[in-house]
């Protein structure tokens, strides 16, 4: 569940999400996740950049998104 993003004043994008059940996250988590962006919703990479996890949730920042005008983004949760 992806939430609303945060323009950064460094042009970077920060964008937080919780589990896809509710459920708080802990740092013990990241190995189930990854980030994918993409500019056109067909090829996709990985943020190579970690996330982090702060408050039950995981953040993570595009400090790439400050050169593109348009991206998406995916988190992928696996058990």
């Amino acid at each position: 569940r992806l939430q609303t993003p945060a323009l950064n004043p460094d042009g970077s994008l920060t964008i937080s999400c919780g589990d896809r059940d509710g459920g708080l996250l802990a740092s013990n988590d990241a190995a189930h996740f990854a980030v994918a962006v993409s500019t056109n919703l067909t090829d996709w990479l990985t943020l190579t950049n970690p996330p982090v996890f702060t408050n039950g949730a995981l953040w993570f920042q595009d400090l790439n998104a400050t050169n593109l005008p348009n991206r998406y983004y995916r988190v992928i949760e696996w058990p």
